[in-house]
């Protein structure tokens, strides 16, 4: 019985062995069947080259068998195996497929792990690159983001991928690191190495106190500081006076009197920076400034010289008389009192220190012809507030012209040696006592 007589057979599809009985379907080329069993395979080049080798079939090796005709194990093509009786349909064997299947997915996870391989080798790389390692020092200035500190390393060639160090960090737990001058790097560091470093800190800075005391015209600020500094180059120490301002300074005024007396710490590696040290004393001025009130002056000071308001700036100007006068934190209120009495009796101020900035010029005494110098800062001969600062104004003195202590006091004088001054409002006893300080040698 063919294949086409079994409508049961469900493999019609697919061809069977040749049936040596049957005479219509001719070998290929007209081989004869005992050529394919002396070993010729040209016969089969029209099955799949892998299911016959040798011109021999094994049924148990490629192909499934469908039971059904016994002319086929009569034909010798399933001799060896007895049990084998009936019809055979030849369907192709799923395990060659699953065989494939497996070697594809062998050699991607092959390809796969070397890809990985490659990768973490280049990772590596980044790492803990390799290179000679030079000393570098390097600064992390104020503010700056990881990504920011990433890129410098990488331009400095102490990293060899910002990216990668930035991932690293985070992977770390790291940062945020401190701003300042970190030693102990050099380059083609390792990244652990190099954020070890920096989560230490950074070295303690190099540095030099500049302390800048109350009662310094700027000139004398401007002198301190070149003295201090001699890689500052005076042009520039002017140039950053021209540009700087403060919040409290008017129009057309310079920056007498806007320059806080204090102690600056000057890194060594600004040394040289005019720019950034007067921003720091004038920062300094208005945040004092703010802390003090400057600002409400005239609502503070309302009355305290009659009908006459007293602006901010005004009030900054009798801060620097306060502190020309008296070194005695006490007594700054006193002669902030004295000051205003005289305004409001519309008396000149005759204030020493004012003709000494007028003069330019520090005495220990004053002569007729200084004291009648034509000069608006010259309290001697001018009547009211003088056009600006006299000299920088402590904290104690800015605080003393916003709040005066009450009196009635119109003149004062030195009467010891430490610097007190007896206050008075009487003209005839300011004359005894001056005369009594003269005797004493305490003045000329």
């Amino acid at each position: 019985m063919t294949q086409a007589d079994d409508p049961d057979d469900v493999g019609t599809d697919v061809p069977g062995p040749p049936d040596p009985g049957a005479t219509e379907t001719p070998w290929p080329d007209e081989v004869a069947p005992d050529a394919v069993a002396e070993g010729d395979s040209e016969w089969a080049s029209d099955w799949p080259a892998e299911d016959h080798l040798d011109g021999e079939r094994d049924a148990t090796d490629t192909h499934d068998v469908v039971a059904g005709d016994p002319d086929a194990v009569d034909a010798g093509w399933y001799d060896d195996d007895p049990a084998l009786e009936g019809d055979y349909v030849y369907v192709p064997d799923d395990r060659s497929i699953w065989r494939r299947a497996g070697t594809v997915a062998v050699l991607f996870f092959v390809v796969l792990g070397i890809a990985a391989g490659g990768a973490g080798l280049w990772v590596r790389g980044k790492l803990e690159p390799s290179g000679p390692q030079e000393s570098v020092e390097f600064s992390i200035p104020q503010a700056a983001t990881t990504a920011q500190i990433a890129r410098q390393l990488e331009e400095r060639e102490i990293i060899s991928d910002a990216t990668i160090f930035r991932y690293y960090v985070r992977w770390r737990d790291a940062g945020p690191f401190q701003a300042g001058v970190y030693d102990g790097l050099t380059t083609n560091s390792a990244m652990h190495a190099v954020v070890d470093v920096l989560e230490a800190g950074p070295q303690a800075p190099s540095y030099t106190d500049l302390t800048i005391p109350e009662g310094l015209w700027l000139s004398e600020i401007r002198e301190r500081v070149l003295e201090a500094y001699p890689e500052m180059h005076p042009d520039e120490w002017d140039a950053a006076v021209q540009r700087v301002r403060s919040r409290y300074q008017p129009e057309g005024a310079s920056l007498e009197g806007f320059l806080f007396p204090a102690t600056y710490r000057v890194l060594d590696e600004h040394r040289h920076d005019a720019q950034r040290l007067v921003e720091e004393m004038v920062t300094t001025f208005d945040r004092v400034a703010d802390e003090e009130g400057l600002g409400d002056a005239t609502a503070r000071l309302e009355g305290a010289a009659g009908s006459r308001p007293i602006t901010p700036f005004e009030a900054l100007v009798v801060a620097s008389m306060i502190e020309s006068e008296t070194r005695i934190p006490e007594e700054k209120p006193m002669v902030a009192r004295v000051i205003y009495n005289r305004l409001l009796r519309d008396m000149r101020l005759d204030i020493d220190a004012t003709v000494l900035y007028a003069i330019g010029e520090r005495v220990e005494t004053l002569t007729q012809s200084q004291l009648d110098t034509d000069s608006p800062y010259n309290t001697r001969a001018s009547f009211g507030i003088p056009p600006g600062p006299i000299a920088a104004p402590g904290r104690d003195s800015i605080a003393a012209a916003l709040a005066p202590a009450e009196g009635d006091w119109l003149f004062y004088v030195l009467a010891e040696e430490d610097g007190r001054h007896f206050f008075t409002n009487n003209y005839d006893e300011f004359l005894r006592v001056a005369d009594e300080s003269r005797a004493r040698g305490l003045f000329e």
